[in-house]
């Protein structure tokens, strides 16, 4: 038999001297993993900024071709595209010389939705919180820098003031959009916080939301009721259909500026439109601006009118204190903590977005145009802690306490418990001569009495059983007396369980011994046999 052997040859090694080339993937690993979600985020970013850019000239393009009376020169369209953009990215504006400080928040609402919905998508997404924070602050700069650049180049010279307003949009809208559902942002903070602020901060949402919806249904319903005033101003300003349409898309998109307004009104604050002042309970009418949407302003309010203004906060108020009841808190105190601290926060909520709402034109008469954003916060925070609060502290006072109680460390408070006892041999004797009338008796601990059958049916259920809820113990003690407790009940539970087998084995003894007693009675008796034998048979 024969073996073939074969010879391994040896591998080729490169040369030390001998580099690889570098490719594609090599340049692409050489960056860490962040630096491309930076860069990621900068490019939404700047889409975003470009998107706006293009839908506001896009509008003004629009008005003015449907606008007779704007001219033929489009250039003023394309400035007046940038100085919109500008105005819904909280830039102060000037037209003509006139400071213009009032933004037209239906275009910052879309803006913000289009950057929260643009923060998470693509493929370079974050991961963790450092990404997360980096994507929030790179693309909302990259967005407010590009705004800012574009709308102060391209616009008209000395019409757009520098200011912070697109950062302040484009970070707000990337933190909504990378912040949400399921950010590590968010469970980090759902996991250090207590469960009462997370509570708290759901019950903002549900007041603040409350807030907005009632006061869009109030401006809706006194609207409708002056409608017919809103246009007989519109025709008088706009008599051509197009005319009439670019005022209309003018109204649109200050309709959160009007809500808003309305808010102040039902909050107390009032609405301030120059000279004129108008709140619940009374109006200081003034001439206004022929704009369709302040023919909503009521010049005589009602009693009728003030109550339903008045009750839009009670409501809100109500249902955040409701919110806090159903958020499962253990406490009436954390309840109450958790609408306090909601109450605050719908507070900053408020106060911002109707200072955001309001403004003025020029330096003069109409300077001053909204709502007191200080009044409206401050009333928002008392109303909401107080309303919010007796709800929160009302509900299910009998079956939620205040809060928990604290561990006594007192030692646990037994009964002495009645075990069985072995009889003894005298016992089993008296109990056999008394009859079967004392033959089911038992001996306590403390006194050698006998016990009825009854009773010791009872002991035997209670002691055979083994329930440990048999011993009345403290609710407040502690594991190593609650540990003590269980196992003194366990031992009892095993001498009552011997003590039974004993007394039953007795019982059984004594039982067989009766029963052989009474056949040695019943059996007839028999004489000797010695006795028995006839005479005749002796001898």
């Amino acid at each position: 038999m024969s073996r073939q052997l074969v010879e391994e040859r040896p591998t080729a090694v490169d040369p030390p001297d001998r580099k690889r080339p570098m490719e594609w993937a090599d340049l692409w690993n050489a960056f860490p993993a962040g630096t491309w979600v930076a860069a990621a985020a900068a490019v939404r970013g700047a889409v975003v900024a470009v998107t706006g850019i293009v839908a506001t000239i896009s509008l003004a393009v629009v008005i003015w071709a449907i606008t007779p009376q704007s001219g033929d020169d489009a250039t003023a369209a394309l400035h007046a595209g940038f100085a919109a953009l500008a105005a819904a990215n909280l830039l102060p504006i000037s037209i003509g010389g006139v400071a213009f400080r009032l933004s037209p928040l239906l275009l910052t609402l879309l803006l913000g939705v289009l950057l929260a919905s643009t923060a998470r998508r693509g493929r370079f997404r974050p991961t963790g919180r450092a990404q997360e924070a980096m994507v929030t602050l790179v693309g909302g700069g990259v967005y407010g820098l590009l705004v800012l650049v574009l709308t102060r180049g391209f616009g008209d010279e000395g019409v757009v003031a520098p200011g912070v307003g697109p950062f302040v949009v484009g970070v707000l809208g990337f933190a909504v959009g990378t912040l949400g559902r399921d950010s590590a942002c968010r469970a980090w903070w759902r996991a250090i916080v207590p469960q009462w602020v997370t509570v708290a901060v759901r019950a903002t949402t549900v007041g603040s939301v409350a807030l907005f919806g009632g006061a869009a249904a109030l401006f809706a319903v006194s609207l409708g009721l002056h409608f017919s005033s809103a246009l007989t101003v519109g025709s008088a300003i706009a008599p051509d259909g197009l005319d009439g349409a670019g005022l209309a898309l003018l109204s649109v998109v200050y309709l959160p500026n009007a809500v808003l307004a309305t808010l102040g009104y039902s909050l107390g604050a009032g609405v301030h439109v120059g000279p004129g002042s108008y709140l619940p309970w009374g109006a200081t009418p003034a001439e206004l601006p022929g704009l369709p949407l302040l023919a909503a302003l009521p010049t005589a309010p009602g009693p009728s009118a003030a109550l339903a203004a008045l009750a839009v906060p009670v409501i809100a108020a109500g249902l955040l204190g409701w919110t806090v009841v159903r958020g499962g808190l253990p406490t009436r105190q954390d309840r109450v903590l958790a609408a306090v601290t909601a109450a605050v926060m719908s507070a900053v909520v408020v106060g911002l977005a109707v200072f955001a709402a309001g403004g003025g034109v020029g330096a003069g008469r109409w300077a001053d145009i909204g709502s007191s954003a200080p009044v409206a916060a401050a009333v928002v925070a008392v109303g909401f802690a107080l309303v919010g609060g007796a709800v929160a502290a009302l509900t299910a006072v009998r079956t939620v306490p205040w809060r928990l109680g604290r561990v006594s460390s007192r030692p646990a408070q037994r009964r002495p418990r009645t075990t069985r006892r072995p009889a003894s041999a005298a016992s089993r004797s008296a109990a056999a001569g008394a009859g079967p009338a004392v033959a089911g008796t038992e001996i306590a601990d403390d006194d050698q009495e006998a016990v009825p059958d009854d009773e010791v049916a009872s002991a035997d259920e209670a002691t055979v059983d083994g329930d440990p809820t048999d011993d009345t113990m403290d609710e407040n003690t502690t594991d190593d007396d609650e540990s003590a407790d269980v196992a003194g009940d366990a031992a009892g539970i095993d001498d009552a369980d011997a003590s039974a087998e004993a007394d039953t084995d007795d019982a059984h003894t004594d039982e067989i011994d009766t029963d052989d007693t009474d056949d040695a009675d019943d059996r007839p008796t028999t004489p000797p046999a010695s006795d028995a034998t006839p005479p005749a048979d002796r001898g």
